[in-house]
């Protein structure tokens, strides 16, 4: 109620309500951004142990609903979950996909993509996405876990060629590392100077359709690699549809369920 809010309403209900910006958008996600932080459990058989025993207690911090979930509906919830990542097989070393994979739609990717179509349906300016799973000789996954496996791309790796991060110290060496500082450069820099992004000649970089919403397929580009550059889309990229099912289930009882604007 202040004369001098920043924001008077949350944000999700201001972007449905297209009180937003009208601006071009570039927007990206990583195809392991779960291992922030699925990474400090993948070498640890005690912890993994653990999560697996202690799946109920454990999955409402780790998954971010332990304040938006009445305390007597989260084992519910909880178990949901488990049941449509994992089945019926107990959480271990050998899931460590299945982790990573749970992490990154809860926590990051389900969100991103909604808010791509959403932003989208909304404005009349272009909204450009981008996946990128491009894994090079050194990962912010590395530097999560303190240890040198590679399990893809991990949360932030696309920002090491861009910018200076605080993901470990690391240099960029290899041919195929200093040819993607030159495309993810030279993708935000023309962005920047025109609204377009241009990841190299031969990418057709389609934006994200304006009816995409709901059932359209989500348009992105494939970032593997320089050379390895491609328009690709998706029905269901981060397994939306589940989260936004367990989203609707949780707002059915208004008088039982305490939540944010989120799960």
């Amino acid at each position: 109620n202040s004369s001098a809010a920043f924001l008077e309403k949350d944000p999700y209900e201001l972007l449905k309500e297209g009180k937003v910006k009208d601006a071009p958008w570039l927007t990206s996600m990583t195809t392991e951004e779960g291992l922030y932080p699925a990474s400090t459990f993948l070498k640890n058989d005690k912890l993994m142990k653990e999560l697996d025993e202690n799946w109920n207690k454990i999955a409402p911090y780790l998954l971010d609903y332990n304040n938006t979930v009445a305390k007597e509906l989260q084992d519910e919830i909880s178990d949901k979950i488990k049941k449509f990542y994992f089945g019926d097989k107990n959480i271990s070393t050998a899931q460590t996909a299945e982790l990573v994979r749970m992490l990154s739609d809860r926590l990051f990717a389900a969100d991103i993509e909604k808010a791509a179509r959403l932003h989208a349906s909304v404005t009349s300016s272009p909204v450009y996405f981008y996946s990128f799973s491009y894994r090079g000789a050194y990962s912010a996954g590395n530097f999560f876990c303190n240890c040198n496996d590679n399990w893809g791309a991990s949360h932030g790796d696309d920002l090491l060629y861009l910018l200076t991060t605080g993901y470990g110290s690391y240099s960029i060496v290899t041919e195929d590392d200093r040819e993607m500082v030159n495309t993810m450069v030279n993708i935000w820099i023309s962005f920047i100077q025109s609204g377009f992004p241009t990841a190299s000649p031969d990418a057709v970089w389609i934006p994200v359709a304006p009816d995409a919403e709901e059932e359209g397929n989500l348009n992105f580009l494939q970032i593997s690699s320089s050379k390895d550059i491609k328009p690709s889309s998706s029905l269901d990229l981060s397994n939306r549809k589940f989260w936004d099912h367990l989203d609707e289930e949780l707002r059915k009882g208004d008088e039982k369920i305490k939540y944010a604007d989120e799960l």
